[in-house]
């Protein structure tokens, strides 16, 4: 299943949310959550792909497309699908 599938599923959720809604240019606080509910999100995700997203770059995430870029970047090339 493709990142920004997978993420969306997540989305819905974990944030009770219409994920159809979520594209790559969706920004994240269109998500409508506080801070301390983007670190739980955050931590999930990187939960959901056995990966960890450096402090550095969640900082400059500005939207979905940043999210799964970064996601993407991180998986290994075989579980990027």
């Amino acid at each position: 299943m493709p990142v920004l599938d997978r993420l969306r599923a997540l989305a819905a959720k974990e944030l009770s949310i219409d994920s159809t809604t979520l594209d790559l240019h969706t920004p994240l606080s269109a998500l409508h959550i506080d801070s301390l509910a983007f670190v739980d999100f955050m931590f999930k995700v990187e939960q959901e792909f056995g990966i960890r997203v450096p402090d550095e770059r969640i900082s400059k995430m500005r939207t979905i497309g940043d999210l799964e870029r970064s996601v993407s970047e991180l998986l290994p090339a075989s579980s990027s699908t």
